[in-house]
């Protein structure tokens, strides 16, 4: 989440297109932003509206060397969490071609923590080993 400088929060948020955001800060700056998607605090959508959920689903996957299906396209996911539980690199791909150690989004060390915002798309995983596995959140 953006935080201006010398603020604690938002006062107001405007949106002023369906791409464009403005943000009024208490100390009376403004900063805008253009993009496709916003990361915003709470689950606040592009449309404005407020959507928080407590749901969420767990799924452990078992490391392989090859190319793995990590989490299938799910267009109600707000966010995920990988825990590599494994003793070897984990090469994770935000696509729905191959994952390997040249072609991944985010390198996960051994006994790492990833997490990621905003994405429902396919995630794909290869590891340097097969050794142990990943835990997985899914948040929806």
């Amino acid at each position: 989440a953006f935080w201006p400088p010398g603020t604690f929060g938002w006062q107001s948020l405007l949106i002023t297109s369906p791409l464009r955001w403005r943000m009024r800060c208490a100390s009376n700056a403004q900063v805008s932003l253009a993009s496709a998607s916003v990361v915003m605090p709470y689950g606040l959508y592009p449309a404005g509206l407020y959507k928080s959920s407590p749901f969420s689903r767990r799924v452990d996957i078992v490391a392989a060397a090859a190319d793995t299906l990590l989490l299938d396209l799910n267009a109600a996911r707000r966010s995920y969490s990988v825990f590599n539980e494994s003793g070897a690199y984990l090469y994770l791909l935000n696509d729905e071609s191959a994952a390997s150690a040249t072609n991944y989004t985010v390198r996960i060390d051994p006994f790492g923590f990833w997490s990621c915002d905003w994405f429902g798309g396919t995630v794909r995983g290869a590891w340097s080993a097969a050794i142990g596995g990943a835990r997985i959140t899914e948040y929806l």
